[in-house]
């Protein structure tokens, strides 16, 4: 991957991991995976993010959560990033309903 693809990648990284419904992705794929990756390392937002997240996994509390799965097979979506300066966008496509959005944080 070129740099400027790198830059862009980490630019928005963050901002599409915090929609990540971490709570649903099991303990042991958090811990090997997603904690190791460099993305998310090199990101210290993301981190928390994870850490918390386990700590909540661990804890009592983690049978009366109150965030809601999604329902991502009932809605496909495909993610693109348009552009090449600082007015990069994220656009998000919906298959089945034959519609461009943009990605909103």
């Amino acid at each position: 991957m070129e740099w400027s693809q790198t830059k862009r990648t980490k630019k928005y990284f963050a901002e599409l991991f915090r929609e990540v419904r971490l709570v649903y992705v099991s303990r042991d794929f958090l811990y090997s995976d997603i904690m190791t990756n460099d993305l998310v390392n090199d990101n210290e937002g993301c981190m928390d993010l994870v850490k918390e997240v386990m700590q909540l996994i661990d804890s009592e509390d983690y049978g009366h959560i109150s965030v809601i799965p999604r329902k991502s097979l009932e809605t496909p979506v495909v993610a693109r990033l348009e552009g090449f300066t600082q007015d990069d966008q994220i656009l998000c496509y919906y298959p089945r309903e034959d519609r461009w959005s943009r990605f909103k944080a």
